[in-house]
């Protein structure tokens, strides 16, 4: 798989990367390693986001279709 293409593994990764730098930089009393960590989290979740939209790029609009369906048939009552 090339390194451009978003990867679910890869953004695990990087997320729990970041929750150890995270909780590291908790215990150590070290502001540098605990926002590394918070930024590494961030990233790991965007990661993850991408390539689910990538594998699967209707489920938002699936989701936006029925909330628009729904709102207009409220608005008929």
């Amino acid at each position: 798989m090339p390194e451009s293409k978003a990867s679910k593994l890869r953004g695990d990764i990087k997320y729990y990367e970041g929750v150890s730098k995270e909780n590291i930089g908790k215990a150590i009393n070290n502001e540098k390693l605990k926002k590394e960590g918070e930024s590494d989290k961030l990233a790991g979740e965007s990661e993850r986001d991408a390539a689910s939209v990538r594998m699967n790029p209707n489920k938002g609009e699936e989701k936006e279709t029925e909330e628009i369906a729904d709102i207009n048939q409220k608005s008929k009552l």
